[in-house]
């Protein structure tokens, strides 16, 4: 019988405080997050084998759970670097990982909503 992996642990109010330099919203694991999960859950072949990409990771509740249980190919967690929510979201993970989580196919990234907007008026200007 597989043995249980660890729980998936995410850290407090105050490490959230500690580690971000302005408040978002990625401090606390949102019932959306828990609701996708349930989803998933029940289908897993929507993920199992696939590259998947969370927009706004937050905390990484989900992609964690995701990435643990459901064996996608690649999962990409995503936050914005201002305020340090990357910093937030990359804490998580690794103290996951320092705990034992597996999460062999898991990455962060930068990724900020903002950008797009810089290179459509980047375009713009251009053209």
């Amino acid at each position: 019988m597989p043995s249980t992996p660890p729980p998936i642990r995410i850290e407090d109010a105050a490490s959230y405080q500690s580690v971000t330099t302005e408040q978002t919203t990625g401090g606390h694991v949102w019932a959306a997050a828990e609701v996708l999960l349930d989803f998933f859950r029940a289908a897993p072949g929507l993920v199992a084998g696939r590259c998947v990409l969370e927009l706004g990771a937050g905390t990484g509740y989900l992609g964690m759970h995701l990435a643990r249980d459901l064996s996608p190919s690649r999962i990409v967690l995503t936050e914005m670097e201002q305020g340090n929510a990357l910093g937030w979201l990359t804490r998580n993970v690794e103290a996951n990982r320092r705990a034992g989580v597996p999460l062999p196919r898991l990455e962060t990234a930068a990724l900020d909503w903002r950008w797009v907007e810089e290179e459509e008026r980047g375009a713009e200007a251009e053209g």
